[in-house]
């Protein structure tokens, strides 16, 4: 949002606002206010924002060109059409591999959307091998137009003035040994099967063993809620929504593990902050997850408990195994540095917008792509 990104602009920085029709303005409205989504529930099922609102085609209607600006950077999957060079962000396909979570019409919407906006693009990037083959299979993209550029841990090593990791869990209420798992509570992000595997936990850790979720909390929260409290477990699960990022920190570090039970992720950015806070992590065997953990983490099937409860209760127990994860997954991101994303993507705007290439240049574009 505009109020989030304004603290993080500069003196060379500005906003440019699309134009956006009544029915965006209605869905951002909607996602920002429970209120206003339950209003137009009541009004009835055809006045609910759809996804299918996000990837409307939408128009730069001079915007963008008489901004003087040379390349746009499209970061959201949400873009518009422009005729300046631009590079799109398609951050996943989900919808190809789950479409059981989107409705007909969402489908074709991001269907159209992303295959215009790819079609568009001067550049694709994306943040892992796995999504960059995706992109190129689905759309019959040249291979040389997508670029993988990971992104680094969200939490920074040496961050001054974080919080004492113990006050957080006193103020949070939080016990002693808790499983993290940082996302968004949507349907994907499978924490149901976390929840069923809890009770299949046989270790004595395990036993007594609780999971803390973080990040937005979404409707189908009540469907975790409920899952929980069928399975006696609710006691065992603290949702504590958006997190501040020296608490999320602290949570890394007070957690026993993090453990990642999603069906779909283009790149995980749990996986690069719990290498960063030297955390184990156990992660589904699914898409570009098991590329991203290498040896530093154990896989699971996703949709099996009995599994993910056998990943946990090791990872819980075996002292070595932690201790080689923990150092396997620092290593793995020692090199990961927001510093070198940016000039990875500098490297890239100054390729769309038609400038030679240094070697240094040259040589970041081709580095960035082994992860």
């Amino acid at each position: 949002h505009e109020e989030w990104l304004s603290q993080y602009l500069g003196a060379n920085s500005r906003v440019l606002r699309y134009p956006s029709s009544l029915a965006e303005r209605v869905l951002r409205l909607a996602r920002r206010s429970p209120r206003v989504r339950e209003s137009l529930v009541r009004l009835g099922k055809r006045f609910v924002p759809s996804q299918a609102g996000r990837f409307r085609i939408a128009e730069s209607r001079g915007v963008i060109e008489a901004a003087g600006v040379h390349v746009v950077h499209f970061t959201t999957q949400g873009a518009g059409r422009t005729g300046i060079p631009s590079i799109y962000h398609p951050h996943d396909l989900q919808h190809r591999h789950l479409p059981e979570f989107f409705t007909r019409r969402e489908y074709d919407a991001r269907e159209k959307a992303f295959r215009e906006y790819c079609s568009q693009a001067s550049a694709v990037a994306v943040v892992s091998r796995w999504t960059r083959d995706d992109v190129i299979e689905a759309y019959g993209i040249e291979p040389e137009k997508v670029h993988v550029i990971p992104f680094a841990p969200g939490l920074e090593k040496d961050e001054p003035g974080l919080p004492d990791p113990e006050a957080v869990r006193r103020r949070l209420a939080l016990p002693k040994d808790f499983v993290l798992y940082p996302a968004q509570t949507w349907p994907h992000k499978n924490h149901l099967a976390l929840v069923e595997a809890i009770p299949k936990l046989r270790s004595p850790v395990g036993a007594s063993c609780s999971l803390v979720f973080t990040g937005r909390v979404t409707t189908h929260a009540e469907v975790i809620r409920a899952r929980s409290r069928e399975l006696g477990v609710e006691s065992r699960i603290h949702m504590l929504g958006f997190v501040s990022q020296p608490d999320l920190k602290a949570l890394y570090r007070l957690g026993r593990a993090v453990v990642i039970p999603s069906l779909f992720e283009a790149g995980s950015c749990p996986i690069w902050e719990a290498f960063r806070a030297g955390t184990p992590v156990a992660t589904a065997r699914t898409t570009s997850l098991p590329d991203q953990l290498g040896d530093a983490g154990l896989v699971f099937d996703p949709r099996d408990p009995d599994d993910i409860a056998r990943s946990v209760d090791r990872l819980l127990t075996d002292g070595q195994l932690r201790e080689q994860f923990i150092r396997a997954g620092r290593e793995r991101v020692q090199h990961l540095t927001w510093e070198r994303t940016s000039r990875c993507f500098r490297a890239l705007y100054r390729s769309v917008a038609g400038r030679r290439l240094s070697a240094d240049d040259q040589q970041l574009l081709v580095s960035a792509a082994t992860f």
